[in-house]
C-alpha cells in the first residue's frame, strides 16, 4: 500500500471515530459553555460543524427547534444536510407524529431548503415525492406568512406538475409578497427539477397576466425580477428591487411591456388593445403607466421600436399625490405591521422629495389614454380627492375621464365587489378596447 493511500485511509479512520466520539453528552457540555460564553462566532461555528459530523440527529433538530422558537438566530440547521439520508428520514418521521400545523408547516419549509442543497445526492428525487403531497396539502393556510414559507420551499422541490400551483397564487393570492415569492419559485424551479425551456413555455402568460396588474411596488418588482431571469432579459438591477426604487421599477414594468409587445404573434397577444387596471397602490401604477404614454423617459433597454403605450387606464382608489397621503400607527397594532407600517411612512417621506416626480398629473399629454376612475365616498386610507384632482387634470388637458364615487364604499372593501361596479368595468373596456 503506497504512503499516500494508507494518509488517506487513516485520515477517513480518524473522521469516522470523531463522528463517533460526538456524543450527545459532548455536545451538550460544549453547548453550555457556549452559553455561559454568549456564543462567541468562532466556537459557534465550530459546534455547528460538530454538529453535522455527529450521529446525534435528534438533539441538533432540538437545537434547531429551541432556535427558531427563542429567535435567536444561532443557525444551527446550516450543517444538518450533512446527516445526509438519515437526516432526511428522522425529518420525514418528525413530520408524520407531528400534529401542529404551524410546526409542520417549518418542518417542511426546512426539509425543503435540505433538499434543495442535496439535489446532487441519489435521494434527493424520491424525497421530494414524499414531502410535495404534505406541503401542497398545507397551503391553503391562512396565515399569510405560513403560505410564504410553503411557496418559497416549493421552488425547492417542486417539479412541472406545480407549476399551475405557483401560478395560481401567482395571480389570486391576496397577500403581496405571497404573488412576489410565487415568481421567484417559478424561476427556482428552473434551477432544480423543470428545465428551463418548458418553464419559459408555461409561464410565458402568467408573467404576461401578472406583472401589468401588479398592484405592489416591491411585488411588481421581484415579479420582473424573476421573468428576466427566465427570459434571458435584464430589466432592472437587484439593488432597485431591494431598494424599492419606483422609477426603475416602473421602467422595467414598461420593458416588460415592451417585450410582450415584441412576441406578441408568440404570446398570443393583441399589443393594439392593451387596458390596465389597478386599486390602491395598483391605481397609482396604472395611472403613471397611462399617464407617461408617449414619453420616452422610461423606456429604457431592448425593444425600444415597441412602446410601451397603453389604451385605457381603469385605477379604483388609487393615489395620485404622495403629499396627501399620510396615517397615523395604532398603539395596539401587531408589531409586525407596525414595522411595514413605519417603514411606509419612511419610504413616503423620501418620496416627497419630489412629489412632482411621482405625480401621473405631471405627465399627462395628448397621448394618455381614457381613464376610467373609481373612489369611494368613505375611503379614509386613500381619501377621494386623490382621484378628483386626477380626473380634473384629465379634464383640462383634454383627456377623457369618467369618474365614479361609490357612496359608503371604503378602501378596498365588499362594497367594491358589487354587479354593478363590474359592470361599469366592462362597458369601459367594450369602449374603449373592443372596438377598436
Amino acid at each position: 500500500m503506497s504512503d499516500s493511500r494508507k494518509e488517506g485511509i487513516d485520515k477517513l479512520e480518524k473522521e469516522q471515530f470523531g463522528r463517533k466520539s460526538l456524543t450527545k453528552e459532548a455536545l451538550q457540555g460544549t453547548y453550555a459553555s457556549l452559553v455561559e460564553e454568549d456564543f462567541p462566532d468562532s466556537k459557534r461555528i465550530h459546534f455547528i460543524a460538530d454538529l453535522g459530523r455527529s450521529p446525534e440527529i435528534a438533539f441538533h433538530f432540538e437545537l434547531i427547534c429551541n432556535d427558531w422558537e427563542e429567535g435567536t438566530d444561532l443557525n444551527f440547521e446550516a450543517s444538518f444536510d450533512q446527516h445526509g439520508q438519515e437526516g432526511i428520514d428522522y425529518l420525514l418521521e418528525t413530520l408524520n407524529q407531528e400534529e401542529d400545523e404551524s410546526q409542520r408547516i417549518l418542518i417542511v419549509y426546512f426539509l425543503a431548503k435540505i433538499l434543495s442543497k442535496v439535489r446532487h445526492r441519489d435521494f434527493y428525487a424520491p424525497s421530494c415525492k414524499q414531502v410535495l403531497p404534505v406541503l401542497i396539502s398545507l397551503l391553503p393556510s391562512s396565515e399569510a406568512s405560513n403560505r410564504r414559507k410553503l411557496i418559497i420551499a416549493l421552488g425547492w422541490i417542486g417539479s412541472i406538475s406545480e407549476i399551475e400551483i405557483l401560478g395560481q397564487h401567482l395571480l389570486t393570492d391576496q397577500d403581496a409578497l405571497c404573488r412576489a415569492w410565487s415568481a421567484s419559485s417559478l424561476m427556482q424551479l428552473s434551477f432544480h427539477q423543470v428545465e428551463k425551456e418548458i418553464l419559459m413555455e408555461k409561464t410565458k402568460d402568467l408573467f404576461r397576466e401578472a406583472i401589468p396588474e401588479e398592484k405592489d411596488f416591491r411585488a411588481c418588482a421581484l415579479m420582473i425580477e424573476a421573468a428576466q431571469v427566465l427570459f434571458g432579459k435584464k430589466w432592472i438591477p437587484t439593488s432597485a428591487v431591494e431598494k424599492l426604487e419606483i422609477e426603475k421599477i416602473e421602467k422595467a414594468r414598461k420593458s416588460a411591456i415592451r417585450f410582450l409587445k415584441a412576441n406578441a404573434d408568440e404570446y398570443g397577444i393583441d399589443k393594439e388593445r392593451i387596458a390596465i387596471m389597478g386599486d390602491s397602490a395598483g391605481g397609482y401604477l396604472v395611472a403613471m403607466a397611462g399617464a407617461t404614454n408617449g414619453t420616452r423617459d422610461f423606456d429604457k433597454g431592448e425593444n425600444l421600436s415597441e412602446n410601451s403605450d397603453i389604451k385605457a387606464v381603469i385605477d379604483i382608489y388609487g393615489v395620485t399625490d404622495f403629499g396627501e397621503v399620510d396615517f397615523e400607527i395604532p398603539d395596539d397594532i401587531d408589531e409586525g405591521y407596525r414595522a411595514i407600517l413605519l417603514s411606509v411612512k419612511f419610504w413616503l417621506n423620501d418620496v416627497r422629495n419630489d412629489i412632482k416626480v411621482t405625480n401621473p398629473i405631471s405627465y399627462i399629454s395628448d397621448k394618455t389614454p381614457p381613464f376610467l376612475l373609481m373612489h369611494g365616498d368613505a375611503d379614509t386610507l386613500v381619501p377621494p380627492i386623490h382621484t378628483e384632482k386626477l380626473h380634473k387634470a384629465l379634464i383640462e388637458k383634454g383627456i377623457e375621464s369618467t369618474r365614479y364615487v361609490v357612496t359608503g364604499a371604503g378602501h378596498s372593501d365588499e362594497y367594491w365587489f358589487q354587479p354593478e361596479i363590474v359592470k361599469i368595468i366592462i362597458e369601459f373596456l367594450n369602449e374603449k378596447i373592443k372596438n377598436i
